[in-house]
């Protein structure tokens, strides 16, 4: 059952890097990253997402596969659940962020 709170949204985040990001000056101009997030609706959760991300230097340019966690027509895997588990802590989680450089 869908409800305001506590909705877990599961997927990958396609991003780049800020010029400021220290990363920059080595050539990584883009990451992805697998995500959870916590949050009452998608809106929030972009949101919330955006703003993770901009603390770090990166731009949140895209999402794939972003669904809710009870919307999947699969079983999560060890990966996502230990991130969903997380998001009782904090609603946004990820790691392991994959850059890759402009000429890749």
């Amino acid at each position: 059952m869908l409800t305001t709170q506590n909705n877990v949204w599961v997927g990958r985040a396609v991003l780049a890097l800020e010029k400021t990001n220290p990363k920059w000056a080595e050539g990584f101009r883009g990451a992805f990253v697998n995500v959870a997030c916590s949050a009452k609706d998608i809106a929030e959760a972009v949101d919330l997402l955006h703003k993770e991300f901009e603390e770090s230097k990166f731009i949140l340019t895209g999402l794939e596969g972003f669904f809710l966690t009870q919307m999947l027509d699969r079983s999560l895997t060890d990966y996502e659940k230990d991130l969903v588990d997380r998001t009782k802590e904090y609603p946004v989680q990820f790691k392991d962020v994959h850059m890759h450089k402009a000429d890749a």
